[in-house]
């Protein structure tokens, strides 16, 4: 474990740490959290069934504009709902009350970011990891902190799911408190409760003086039945809808049963390229970073924590590299784990001379940085948030820009070096430390100035309310010219019925509005499961 933040009598370290990163965090996670439409159908999903529940009564139905979901009934049930429920009971059906449980769950992320980090290490790194984290672009806009996700929440649960199991390592105490961890996560996105068991039995096979802790960990393995009870009771309430959604799941998990071709080589890559963007320009740096730290001398506790917050990556990757559903944000869950790695990494540079690997390896991959561009786009509109493959795109410029400038780089970084001594890996890490944060804050705090963002759909939706509230009459068909299947029913789905606009899209619309019982001229709008 770190040694003591502060000699006793004055003020923690560890509490001026998690001071500073509230109050960074809270402009650029709360800022205007109301003020922009509907982003996507996840957020808009979740809210109607939350707020179904509470005008029903019913708090063990998820049902969306008449649907009963049984398929997120299982998937991502039922803790985030309920809270929800019982955030728009206390202060109002709202953009604040969508949005503000995953944004309260993404400053509770990064703090936890600090604390995992913190413990093997020590406050200022585990400060700069909080940092790193608050600064991903991915953590912050896409399926995350600023729309009302269930990933900010699983980022908290994944990594104080780390954290309780190093503590318990370290003090010999039960693993109870962390086995809770993973019932929390069991009703939050139940099959995510895989990834922690594969990485810490990992962890226990790399580990062999750690391995006797097993036994403990095994017997602490009763807490996890009550992690399953919703799932057992809709099980025996469902009956044979339940059997049918879990071999759907399955079938998923096994690797086949998407529409568009998959694979794990595909997923790999198409979670690679959704890195590249989502994390830009930390995305760069992880490669070496991962390296730099098996590579540095350490303590036998931070080789540990090290190994387990890899372990923790690795499965989380690969849990999604098999599973044939692929979306980008499935693995904003690994930006905590990488900010740790990446702050451990800079925080040991500190130690001495900058090593000749890291001169050439940081020279190529800024001389990369200089040769890419990633397209800015406005993160509360749809477009901002889908396809990621194509947003990193090489800019056009000479092909002799990018190895010139490496060699530049590690030409200045040789000189840097002797000139420094022991100094220069100190200097090399602060340079670094400013110039990543620097970037990767522009970048996240740019696009609030999109933060009064209206859609198309919302500006629909007012419109018609006013016209029905003054009694005119609507001319229907009406055309839906936005996407998003999930958010027109989210406006729409209670009072008309949403067809589907046939190929080719008639006056560019995706959908029409017609009257609650007539007859659509289109084929009706499929059920679709929301994740």
């Amino acid at each position: 474990m770190a040694a003591p933040d502060s000699a006793p009598g004055s003020v923690p370290r560890t509490w001026l740490a998690i001071l500073g990163l509230c109050l960074v965090s809270i402009p650029i996670v709360f800022y205007g959290l109301g003020s922009y439409s509907v982003v996507n159908g996840d957020e808009a999903f979740y809210h109607a069934v939350a707020r179904n529940m509470l005008e029903s009564g019913n708090w063990l139905r998820l049902e969306f504009t008449g649907e009963h979901r049984v398929y997120d009934t299982f998937m991502n049930a039922p803790l985030q709902y309920w809270a929800r429920a019982a955030l728009i009971a206390g202060f109002g059906d709202n953009a604040w009350t969508l949005r503000f449980l995953s944004a309260a769950f993404a400053l509770a992320s990064v703090l936890m970011t600090f604390r995992l980090t913190a413990i093997l290490s020590d406050a200022r790194t585990g400060f700069l990891a909080g940092l790193i984290q608050l600064t991903t672009y991915q953590f912050v806009y896409i399926h995350s902190a600023r729309t009302g996700e269930l990933e900010p929440m699983l980022c908290f649960a994944l990594t104080l799911t780390a954290y309780l199991f190093l503590r318990a390592l370290e003090t010999g105490r039960s693993f109870v408190w962390h086995h809770l961890s993973i019932v929390l996560l069991l009703n939050l996105k139940a099959p995510l409760a895989l990834v922690p068991v594969m990485a810490e039995l990992a962890f226990f096979v790399l580990s062999s003086h750690r391995r006797p802790r097993l036994r403990a960990w095994l017997a602490a393995a009763w807490v996890l039945p009550l992690g399953l009870a919703w799932h057992l009771g809709q099980l025996l309430s469902l009956d044979r809808d339940a059997w049918a959604v879990l071999a759907r799941m399955l079938t998923q998990a096994s690797g086949s049963g998407l529409e568009r071709e998959t694979g794990v080589g595909r997923n790999v890559i198409y979670y690679g390229a959704t890195l590249l963007y989502g994390a830009f320009p930390y995305s760069l740096i992880y490669p070496l970073a991962i390296v730099g730290v098996l590579a540095t001398p350490a303590s036998e506790t931070q080789r540990q924590g090290v190994r387990l917050v890899l372990a923790f990556a690795v499965a989380l990757l690969g849990f999604f590299a098999v599973v044939a559903k692929a979306l980008p944000w499935y693995i904003d869950p690994l930006s905590p784990f990488l900010s740790l790695v990446l702050a451990l990494w800079l925080s040991r540079l500190r130690a001495g001379p900058i090593p000749a690997w890291v001169l050439v390896g940081v020279a190529a991959l800024l001389a990369v940085a200089a040769g890419v561009q990633v397209m800015s786009l406005n993160p509360f509109a749809l477009r901002g948030l889908t396809p990621l493959e194509g947003q990193v795109v090489w800019r056009d410029c000479a092909p002799w820009l990018v190895p010139g400038l490496a060699l530049s780089l590690a030409l200045i970084l040789a000189w840097v070096r002797r000139r420094g001594g022991g100094r220069s890996g100190a200097w090399l890490s602060s340079a670094l430390a400013v110039v990543l944060l620097a970037a990767a804050a522009t970048r996240v705090a740019a696009p609030l100035r999109h933060v009064d963002h209206e859609s198309a759909l919302d500006r629909l939706h007012a419109e018609l309310s006013a016209r029905r509230a003054a009694g005119e009459a609507i001319a229907f068909p009406v055309p839906v010219t936005e996407p998003g299947k999930l958010r027109v029913r989210y406006y729409f789905g209670d009072d008309y019925e949403i067809v589907r606009v046939a190929q080719p899209a008639r006056d560019g619309a995706f959908f029409s509005l017609v009257a609650e019982g007539q007859t659509p001229y289109d084929p009706p709008l499929p059920a679709d499961a929301s994740r």
